[in-house]
């Protein structure tokens, strides 16, 4: 959850129990994403990737769900 105010710290934990893998993000629209990939970026990481559209879209791509992207409901 980029809102978790441990979030950073979180992603700290993965990258170096995984210093290898790369590292996606998506939200919504790709607004909070793309701000969290560039915040981390300044951070010193890399591998970073921002889902583009997000789930829902953004106005100029439909996004994941609408594209029919792979998807399982949690509860």
């Amino acid at each position: 959850d980029m809102q978790d105010p441990d979030f950073v710290q979180k992603l700290v934990d993965v990258r170096l129990a995984n210093p290898d893998q790369e590292i996606g993000l998506i939200c919504a629209s790709s607004n909070r994403s793309g701000q969290t990939q560039k915040a981390l970026s300044q951070a010193g990481f890399d591998r970073l990737y921002s889902i583009y559209g997000g789930m829902t879209g953004n106005g100029q791509v439909k996004g994941w769900i609408a594209d029919g992207l792979p998807t399982e409901n949690c509860c």
